[in-house]
């Protein structure tokens, strides 16, 4: 009986198990390494995010730049001096560009204008709550000169009709801010309060001879970006 008693508390004593410390030794670790995976999701969703917002206002750019060749066809079927009195390509009230363009940049040369009535989705469709984009665009008439390279005048300059130069805009928030007014005019920019979009756009938003910080675009410091591209119309 003694014999036996003795075998059962070797056996008991000798049984595989865990302690308490080596229990939250293995929960610290689990910890750790569930927090790295939260942090890389959470960093893979801002990435996703900015390529998202990026790949949109691209797409939003490139059909403002096929409207501007639209506005050009429309000015090829009236007179030349008709130009300003062009009708916007997109009509009614939800229209997502409400001005012609074209004859805009003409009348209005260099100066940033708002394309876009109100915030647009990236169906660009027109949407106070949701819209994250604006569309501004600015442009001028600029002469063309071309060499003939035929007969006596080869090698002689030729003046062409003025082509026009239009660029385009498309903005668009990196943070949790917002436009201060329904009609793109202005933003919620951080730590300087409401801003003129037209005075955060390049190349007046933009000190090329700053470093460091100074250096960042008005509108990215503000914690905006802006999606830049331009298009020829000559008639």
């Amino acid at each position: 009986m003694l014999k036996q008693q003795k075998q059962t508390k070797n056996q008991a004593l000798h049984c595989s198990g865990f302690t308490l410390v080596e229990v939250m030794v293995a929960t610290l670790i689990f910890s750790v390494g569930m927090m790295a995976v939260i942090t890389m999701e959470f960093s893979a969703l801002r990435a996703y995010s900015a390529s998202h917002h990026m790949t949109s206002a691209t797409m939003i750019a490139d059909k403002t730049v096929a409207t501007v060749k639209m506005e050009r066809s429309n000015w090829r079927l009236t007179d030349f001096n008709q130009v300003f009195m062009l009708n916007p390509v997109y009509t009614g009230p939800d229209a997502p560009i409400d001005i012609n363009m074209l004859s805009s940049v003409k009348a209005n040369p260099w100066t940033w204008m708002r394309a876009s009535p109100e915030p647009l989705t990236d169906n660009m469709v027109r949407d106070t709550e949701l819209g994250q984009y604006c569309i501004y665009v600015r442009g001028a008439d600029q002469d063309v000169a071309r060499e003939s390279g035929e007969g006596d005048n080869a090698g002689m300059p030729q003046t062409v009709t003025p082509t026009t130069l239009v660029h385009v805009a498309v903005i668009y928030p990196t943070k949790s801010t917002s436009f201060a007014a329904p009609d793109c005019t202005s933003l919620r920019c951080e730590g300087t309060g409401d801003q003129l979009v037209a005075d955060l756009l390049q190349p007046s938003g933009i000190d090329t001879t700053a470093t460091g910080d100074a250096a960042i675009p008005q509108l990215e410091r503000c914690g905006w970006r802006a999606v830049y591209t331009s298009t020829l119309v000559t008639r």
